[in-house]
C-alpha cells in the first residue's frame, strides 16, 4: 500500500499536492498527529495529509482530512476501500474497489428536486410555526446572547455504556439520538427550570429522497 500511495502522490494543475505523506515515530504519536492536523489549510492546502508511524514492529497510516472534503459517512468508505487494496496488494492480487454509486452531485440535485415535491409543501406551514414559537423561547441564538463552551469527554462504565446503546434504545423503542435528546430536554428543565428547548442538530447521513439515487457508497 506504501507504493500506492506514493505512485498516487502527485500534483494537481496549480503545481500543488493533492495531499502529502511523511514518515513519524510512534513514540510521538500524540504531538505528531496535532501538528500535521494543524497544517491543514483551506486556502494554501493541502487538504489531506498521510502519516505513517512506525514501532519498529508494524505500521500504522494516519489519514487527516478537512472536514469539507470527507464527512463521517464518507470516511467509512474511504476506510473500507483501503482496507480491501491492502487485503488484495498483500495477497498479490489487482486492486479492483468496488462500482461507485450515485455521485454526490446526484444526490444534491436529488434534495433539490424533493424540496419542491407535494408532500414537502404540505409540511412548510407546520414548520414555519415550530420556527416562530422556537424564536420566542427565552434562550435561543436571536434573543440570547451566543457563548461557547469547550467541549469535555465524559466516560462512563462499560455496564452504563451497554445499558445505553444497546438495551435502553430497544427498550424505549427509540434511537439512542432520542435518548441523548430526552435527557438534554430532562437536564434543562432541572437546571433551568424550563419546559421547552430548541435544539439543532448537524446529521451527515444520507436520506434517499430518489428511487433512482443508489447512496450505499456515495
Amino acid at each position: 500500500i506504501n507504493e500506492t500511495i506514493f505512485n498516487q502522490e502527485k500534483k494537481n494543475k496549480t503545481n500543488e499536492y493533492y495531499f502529502t505523506l511523511e514518515y513519524c515515530d510512534m513514540s510521538n504519536f500524540a504531538e505528531e498527529t496535532e501538528r500535521i492536523n494543524r497544517q491543514i489549510d483551506i486556502f494554501e492546502g493541502p487538504l489531506v495529509k498521510l502519516a505513517i508511524f512506525e514501532d519498529g514492529k508494524k505500521d500504522y497510516l494516519y489519514i487527516c482530512f478537512h472536514h469539507l472534503l470527507v464527512d463521517s459517512r464518507s470516511i467509512k468508505i474511504i476506510i473500507n476501500d483501503l482496507n480491501l487494496a491492502y487485503t488484495q496488494r498483500s495477497l498479490n492480487m489487482e486492486t479492483k474497489l468496488l462500482k461507485k454509486t450515485s455521485s454526490y452531485q446526484d444526490y444534491a440535485l436529488s434534495i433539490k428536486k424533493y424540496k419542491h415535491m407535494d408532500d414537502v409543501l404540505e409540511q412548510k406551514e407546520y414548520w414555519e410555526n415550530i420556527v416562530s414559537v422556537m424564536k420566542k423561547l427565552k434562550h435561543t441564538e436571536i434573543n440570547s446572547a451566543s457563548f461557547k463552551r469547550d467541549s469535555f469527554p465524559i466516560r462512563l462504565p462499560e455496564q452504563i455504556n451497554t445499558i445505553l446503546f444497546t438495551n435502553a434504545p430497544k427498550y424505549f423503542n427509540c434511537t439512542i439520538n432520542g435518548l441523548f435528546l430526552s435527557m438534554i430536554v430532562k437536564s434543562w428543565k432541572e437546571v433551568m427550570g424550563e419546559n421547552e428547548l430548541s435544539v439543532r442538530l448537524n446529521q451527515s447521513g444520507r436520506k434517499n429522497f430518489d428511487t433512482d439515487i443508489v447512496l450505499d457508497r456515495t
